[in-house]
């Protein structure tokens, strides 16, 4: 339980929510979530530094590349399940 309330604190942002919300729809790399957010580079990867320490995300490298996407395992993989069966009642996610 305490593992799914630190996955919540660390969501509890709008920055934060908007990027699970991207990352829900699979990879991308810091450089493309800057765009998309229309933010920083610096303030992007702040914030998935520290969704990725509360197990949120899960990241690897790919040649220069680090990708992010959504940690569906792990300690905190309920926070994504939350989403998707919310999701689902609206008819917007296929994985409930």
């Amino acid at each position: 339980m305490e593992d799914l309330l630190e996955g919540l604190r660390a969501a509890a942002e709008t920055t934060r929510i908007r990027l699970l919300f991207v990352l829900s729809h699979g990879e991308f790399n810091v450089s493309e979530l800057t765009q998309i957010l229309g933010q920083s580079q610096p303030r992007v990867s702040r914030h998935l530094k520290l969704m990725a320490e509360a197990g949120l995300l899960a990241r690897h490298k790919e040649g220069n590349w680090v990708l992010f996407r959504q940690n569906e395992s792990g300690r905190t993989g309920g926070v994504s399940q939350i989403h998707c069966r919310t999701a689902a009642r609206r008819g917007r996610c296929a994985r409930a």
